[in-house]
């Protein structure tokens, strides 16, 4: 027979607090003024360099969208939205995802017979240690997502 507290969740874990809204203000706060600042550092790129200036305008372009998403998911986790943890698990798979493809371009750059020295030395310091990062707290929250009983408690259909 199982008992009634296994089956209840406990009072403590219900509801936006603890590591949620640690999430919740991640994803509100701190992934849009990364944003801006990426897209200030690509304006910035765009007016000194004419040869980048597509490619750096298209990436910010993508940096604001990402930053759309990501707002738009902590807005409906705080907001306690249907379906708010399914749109904050897909933008931590997509950004999962970017990062793993930013790493293999990293890994692809750097065994390449044809890659300019300094392009590697560049390569190998900031845009691995930024993929690197990006994976593993991506990796963290879809977990935290995945295993929380507060989340659990929170969002009983997510």
């Amino acid at each position: 027979m199982i008992s009634q507290d296994a089956v209840t969740p406990k009072r403590g874990l219900n509801g936006v607090h603890g590591w949620l809204l640690v999430l919740c203000l991640y994803l509100l706060v701190l992934v849009p003024v990364l944003a801006l600042l990426g897209l200030y550092g690509a304006w910035q790129g765009a007016s000194r360099s004419s040869t980048l200036q597509n490619a750096l305008i298209f990436e910010g372009a993508f940096e604001f969208a990402l930053a759309v998403f990501g707002f738009y998911a902590g807005w409906a986790l705080y907001q306690k939205r249907p379906n708010a943890v399914v749109i904050a698990k897909l933008y931590f798979i997509v950004m999962l995802t970017l990062g793993v493809l930013v790493l293999g371009i990293v890994v692809l750059g750097l065994v390449s017979q044809f890659s300019d020295p300094a392009l590697a030395r560049q390569l190998r310091g900031p845009a691995t240690v930024a993929a690197l990062r990006q994976i593993i707290l991506c990796g963290l929250w879809l977990l935290y997502l995945e295993r929380s009983v507060r989340v659990r408690t929170t969002y009983p259909e997510g």
